[in-house]
């Protein structure tokens, strides 16, 4: 793979909200989570689990757990859902987490996530992460005692995701020469 081929296929994931009435199949779930599971975390403690919701009655349990206040409306009609939890880690991540004062475990499973969308990319998948859910509905649901961070819904797309909008390079980068 050159830079070339990175490039396009960050430029080729984009957060879908319209996802086509087709399952997606366990064996793309399982090869996404095993790519995934390469991304970097402090002091590689991998703080993070995926629970894969594929039935119908607990998609549309989670479903309903995203939709509060209106939003995310387009969940009902996701055919899969990946739930990403927090996992009790290692011993020294944990401690380096005290220690500086900054909550390390949610910045892994955000770069863990981040993997995750582009390995569903990769493998001719659409995605969409959400933040916005209520925890303890999908607790519930699933029987999950874990803090749960994020969820990816997960399918194949009815229609292409438009061009992303983003700042302009001189707007994030700075150089110091």
């Amino acid at each position: 793979m050159n830079d070339n081929d990175f490039k396009a296929l960050v430029l080729k994931r984009g957060s879908c909200r319209a996802f086509a009435n087709r399952p997606v199949e366990k064996e793309k779930i399982i090869s996404i989570v095993e790519t995934a599971r390469f991304a970097p975390s402090a002091c590689n403690g991998q703080p993070w689990k995926v629970h894969a919701v594929l039935s119908k009655e607990q998609r549309d349990r989670v479903a309903t757990a995203l939709q509060g206040l209106g939003m995310n409306k387009f969940a009902s009609n996701v055919p899969a859902f990946l739930v990403i939890t927090e996992e009790k880690g290692k011993f020294l991540p944990a401690a380096v987490d005290l220690l500086k004062k900054v909550d390390y475990g949610a910045l892994d499973i955000g770069i863990f996530t981040a993997h995750l969308a582009l390995a569903a990319t990769a493998a001719g998948l659409s995605s969409c992460i959400i933040g916005w859910f209520d925890a303890r509905a999908i607790q519930k649901a699933l029987g999950i005692k874990s803090k749960i961070r994020l969820v990816l819904a997960l399918g194949y797309t009815e229609k292409e995701t438009g061009t992303k909008r983003r700042k302009r390079i001189d707007e994030i980068l700075e150089f110091y020469e």
